[in-house]
């Protein structure tokens, strides 16, 4: 696995948690809106034709699954923290987190760093080419 690629999981993780809770929302709304128009008919349903139990335990499966996913952003977060501060640089270690966990832009780095963007971009090539021997 390359270095960058080790670093980002954490990210791709949060991104696919973020579109699961964004689905969860849209049905959730989606129930609102079935209970909304069926509360005031008296009809009689029963068996698989219930279209709300089904959604609401479609519902049920995705917070599962969100919880899952969660589980594993943390345990990604620990196993790159854990590396992250293996490096002896604490300006490289500062620069590795702001960029993957923080999820910052380079001229936020910059700044907070008070150093040039170019600077930040050459030292966080540093800082990947000892996560990368870290992680081999």
């Amino acid at each position: 696995m390359e270095a960058k690629e080790f670093l980002k999981q954490y990210q791709v993780t949060r991104s696919r948690i973020s579109n699961m809770e964004a689905t969860v929302q849209d049905m959730e709304d989606l129930l609102e809106k079935i209970t909304a128009t069926t509360e005031g008919e008296r009809v009689q349903t029963s068996g698989p034709k219930d279209k709300i139990g089904d959604l609401v335990a479609r519902i049920m499966d995705y917070r599962d699954q969100i919880m899952r996913e969660w589980n594993r952003a943390l345990d990604q977060l620990a196993e790159i923290e854990k590396v992250i501060s293996q490096i002896d640089d604490s300006r490289l270690q500062r620069i590795l987190h702001m960029r993957y966990i923080e999820r910052r832009k380079w001229e936020e780095i910059a700044v907070d760093l008070g150093i040039d963007y170019r600077w930040t971009l050459r030292l966080h090539g540093k800082g990947l080419k000892k996560i990368k021997d870290l992680i081999n």
